[in-house]
């Protein structure tokens, strides 16, 4: 082979080799633009879109884009399956009244319907912000710090701007989050004013002309009456006693329900207090051959507003003293349990059956309505002591058996020591 047939056999192996690698280079760049293609479908399906199509025919990246596409058929397919539910769901975040907040267990405010921005005024994009420094209400913030930290319900009413609110957090299932509720009872806590109101002003202008009516009927009992007469009027002066102390009762109770931020508490000796309500209702006891007595280890210092004690005791007392027979018993014993000093008014009387044991601090509740009225009872008495005892940051529970007596016992929280009398 002569030098010039060696070089044109030169040449047209490198033009082949360039060919070759011309073809080669091309088809590696369209894999490589198919394996592009792939991989941003795949990403579209992982971020959650469902209509994704990702170009390729079997073989190579081609049959990776076919498994992709029947997997973006898959997710459509369920994803239309699913579509009313979170249609539904959707609906009901938007349209409900209440604010709702979620909260992840980072503290950060994972979603908020409407409502939620709505009733907080929220002037920019609250999603994906720290809830403690973005969340306008201090009150929520609270509520859903305290949810998060005991995994507990909490709750408190507040106001906001011209709206009373009531929050709510609620620790999630998951134990990563909190939901966070706002509901707008402004109207509520309006209505229950004009109720209060209204009810003190009825009680107060009844007082005057019931005072009359029973003065002018107790006047009688000392004229010279028929017995026929006589016998009308002791219903009628018992009644008008009744209807006195029944304006008396919800007078009090709509009073202390305006005024329940007003019952200071400080560190004092409830001995004192107990021997001026006994002292008070002995002649009572006397009259109806019941025994009273006070059972108190000595000084025994408590936080409570005295007033309210005083008030809570001697119902109480003047409850036990009704219903229990003559000859019969009614005690009033002093006890420490923990940080708790315990005053329970305990008798012998006829006892409550258990059906009724969680009514009976309602209003107007009685356990029989007819005794009730014949023993001079209002069916509120009760209902104000619940009320005295949230006022001082107290409590009242009950135990009672029938046929063995009540025992009724006001919770009181120990006095601080550190606070001076």
């Amino acid at each position: 082979m002569d030098d010039h047939t060696m070089l044109l056999v030169a040449w047209g192996v490198g033009v082949a080799g360039a060919a070759w690698g011309a073809a080669s280079f091309s088809a590696l760049r369209r894999e490589r633009a198919a394996l592009a293609d792939v991989t941003r479908a795949a990403k579209r399906l992982v971020a959650g879109e469902t209509h994704v199509v990702a170009p390729g025919a079997p073989g190579g990246p081609g049959e990776l884009a076919f498994l992709v596409n029947e997997l973006g058929n898959r997710v459509r397919t369920e994803h239309i399956r699913i579509h009313p539910d979170r249609v539904f769901e959707q609906a009901m975040l938007r349209e409900t009244p209440n604010g709702l907040m979620v909260v992840d267990g980072r503290g950060i405010i994972r979603g908020v319907n409407p409502a939620g921005r709505n009733l907080l005024d929220w002037a920019s994009e609250p999603v994906g912000t720290v809830a403690s420094a973005s969340v306008p209400l201090p009150d929520l913030a609270a509520v859903l710090r305290e949810a998060a930290d005991s995994r507990e319900v909490r709750e408190r009413s507040t106001r906001y701007g011209a709206r009373d609110l009531l929050v709510r957090g609620l620790p999630l299932a998951d134990g990563g989050g909190t939901l966070g509720v706002v509901l707008d009872i402004t109207s509520v806590v309006a209505a229950e004013r004009v109720r209060r109101e209204f009810v003190a002003n009825v009680s107060h202008e009844l007082r005057t002309p019931v005072t009359a009516i029973v003065g002018y009927a107790e006047s009688l009992e000392d004229e010279n009456l028929t017995p026929q007469a006589r016998a009308l009027l002791a219903p009628l002066v018992r009644n008008a006693l009744r209807l006195s102390r029944l304006c008396e009762d919800v007078l009090a109770l709509s009073v202390l329900e305006a005024r329940a931020a007003d019952f200071p508490t400080e560190n004092v000796d409830i001995v004192p207090l107990l021997d001026e309500v006994v002292d008070l209702l002995r002649d009572t006891a006397a009259a109806r051959k019941i025994r009273l007595r006070v059972d108190a280890p000595g000084p025994t210092m408590a936080r409570l507003n005295a007033e309210a004690f005083t008030a809570s005791l001697q119902n109480l007392v003047d409850n036990a003293l009704k219903y229990t027979p003559e000859g019969g018993d009614v005690q009033v014993r002093v006890s420490v349990e923990g940080k708790n000093v315990d005053v329970a008014v305990v008798d012998t009387g006829p006892g409550i059956a258990p059906e009724h044991h969680s009514r009976l601090f309602e209003r107007f509740y009685r356990v029989d309505a007819g005794r009730s009225r014949d023993a001079g009872g209002t069916g509120l008495g009760l209902a104000l002591v619940k009320h005295y005892c949230r006022a001082m940051g107290a409590d009242v529970s009950m135990q009672s058996t029938p046929g063995t007596g009540s025992t009724f016992t006001l919770h009181l929280p120990a006095a601080d020591l550190g606070e001076a009398r």
